[in-house]
């Protein structure tokens, strides 16, 4: 049964059946963010299964979740976090908020700040917004642009139960929240990769001035002993995009892997 843009079938997350929305990968307020603030309404979408770049505000959707699911998406992660995300010059609240806190460590030139011990607002938020990406993109029904299956069985599951409320946030998870310092920000919206580690996996996205990383697995390494030394399973890093080796990478990939499309492809040969 359809009609326009609902379905009826089963929601992906509190697996009832109902009218089905056509949900969004990737929240659609990031990508009004990115048209609205900086300059020049052209967005460029680079598309990992054919390595391609093209001009477009193309958006993965799917029939995914029912009202209810959504609205509860909006209300606990991504209304709070969009809205602190880099929005154009001067308009940072969350690396505002950064300038004003005590660091607890300096790593490798990254400054990293205990949420707790600073009193932040929103920490419950940002947990709730990264569980909420990576979940979905391991959830999704359509293979293409998303990342099915990249959590596992185990914490697909876990992650589904602690997003429907019931239960904490998996004791094998950790999550970082890098906050780029970069006079000239690049904004950026990217849809969760994962990568397979001794003991772990590693996912990782980005919204415009902020990179979430998150690592689960019976084995993290010295974050596990970290979190247990803080009291505190999310911590906030400043940090320079630029200098970071993920710019280096992604530059390289880019010019060598991908190929422009369209109008891009007319524009670089101009």
């Amino acid at each position: 049964m359809e009609g326009g843009t609902l379905r009826l079938d089963q929601c992906g997350l509190c697996l009832e059946y109902k009218e089905l929305r056509n949900s969004h990968l990737m929240p659609k307020a990031l990508y009004k963010k990115l048209k609205g603030a900086f300059d020049g309404d052209d967005l460029v979408l680079n598309q990992s299964h054919d390595k391609s770049s093209i001009y477009s505000d193309f958006q993965v959707t799917s029939h995914f979740l029912c009202s209810e699911c959504e609205l509860r998406f909006s209300r606990l992660g991504e209304n709070a976090v969009v809205s602190e995300c880099h929005a154009g010059t001067d308009k940072f609240p969350l690396l505002e908020r950064l300038k004003n806190a005590k660091q607890f460590a300096s790593i490798r030139g990254d400054n990293w700040f205990n949420p707790i011990q600073n009193y932040f607002p929103n920490i419950d938020n940002y947990l709730y917004f990264a569980a909420s990406i990576i979940w979905r993109a391991s959830a999704w029904p359509m293979a293409k642009n998303s990342n099915q299956k990249s959590l596992g069985s185990r914490y697909q599951e876990e992650f589904r139960r602690y997003l429907l409320g019931e239960q904490a946030f998996p004791s094998n998870a950790y999550l970082a929240v890098y906050v780029d310092t970069d006079e000239d920000i690049i904004p950026k919206v990217s849809f969760p990769t994962s990568s397979k580690k001794l003991g772990y996996h590693h996912h990782i996205f980005y919204i415009p001035g902020v990179k979430f990383s998150l690592v689960v697995g019976e084995n993290v390494g010295g974050i596990r002993h970290l979190s247990s030394a803080e009291a505190t399973k999310l911590f906030f890093i400043s940090y320079s995009f630029k200098k970071h080796p993920d710019y280096q990478f992604i530059v390289r990939e880019l010019l060598h892997e991908y190929k422009p499309k369209g109008r891009l492809a007319r524009e670089k040969n101009v």
